[in-house]
């Protein structure tokens, strides 16, 4: 059976002009061409550009491509109010996941495991500052690592998230089984984990707000132990204490009677 596909025909299109500089209907010198531009908000897909590879480019040629989705994304113009604005936004939605549209990278040679694999590291490692993320937090901020815990948060503002198959995989899962890998992570995922950002802000907000809940939790917990425990005492161990009282007669305090006296725990 054929693995469920992603979006619909109508949503595809191909040879999209790019403008790094220039206008969508004449791009100037230097722009680019995806391959194919996918609009599937059906699948919370607002935009998916499609790199299909055939190892016709050496891997460098393929990350300056990235650099300049980076530099296309980051290009601003006016809008019918004069307002500034992403030119990309003006005719494809934004994800809400943060950071710029996605791109997909699809290696479609079968030029076997290693070989594969291997360029898709070269090409990770030279788009790098295009898509690596900053952690920040109270002290400042430097580059992020995926999986490190640590106090803070990751930043993807200005970031191009890119992730990357192979076309075996497509076909043998379809594009929602787990054979994406995003580059700065470490493991085949689905398409939608692979796009979502993680360790946010919204994250570890989150995990701050579990701590302090935890911490109350144990400090009541052991509260209740103590009175507990003295609770416990108080009924098997007691010690006399001498209570005092106002006599007029005497300029103020008297020794009570045997009777007047109560018990209070050892403690």
């Amino acid at each position: 059976m054929r693995p469920p596909g992603l979006g619909h025909l109508r949503g595809w299109e191909t040879e999209v002009a790019l403008p790094v500089t220039g206008t969508f209907a004449t791009p100037s010198k230097g722009s680019l061409r995806a391959d194919a531009v996918l609009t599937a908000p059906e699948d919370g897909v607002p935009v998916l550009f499609v790199e299909v590879d055939n190892h016709t480019e050496p891997a460098a040629v393929v990350a300056r491509k990235i650099e300049r989705y980076q530099k296309f994304f980051r290009r601003q113009m006016k809008d019918h109010r004069g307002r500034d604005v992403a030119m990309w936004s003006t005719l494809w939605e934004d994800s809400g996941r943060g950071g710029f549209p996605p791109v997909a990278l699809v290696f479609a040679k079968d030029v076997g495991a290693e070989a594969r694999l291997n360029r898709m590291k070269a090409i990770r490692d030279a788009s790098r500052p295009c898509w690596e993320g900053r952690w920040e937090s109270d002290h400042g901020w430097h580059v992020a690592a995926e999986g490190e815990e640590r106090e803070g948060w990751g930043s993807f503002d200005g970031t191009v998230p890119v992730i990357a198959t192979h076309l075996g995989q497509l076909k043998a899962k379809g594009p929602h089984g787990a054979i994406w890998w995003r580059f700065g992570r470490s493991e085949w995922q689905t398409f939608t984990v692979a796009l979502t950002n993680t360790n946010t802000r919204e994250d570890y907000l989150a995990r701050d707000e579990k701590r302090r809940q935890e911490r109350e939790a144990a400090r009541v917990l052991e509260d209740q132990a103590v009175r507990d425990e003295l609770g416990a005492l108080a009924g098997v161990v007691g010690v006399p204490v001498l209570r005092y009282g106002r006599h007029p007669g005497h300029g103020g305090r008297v020794r009570l009677p045997a009777s007047g006296r109560r018990a209070v725990p050892d403690v």
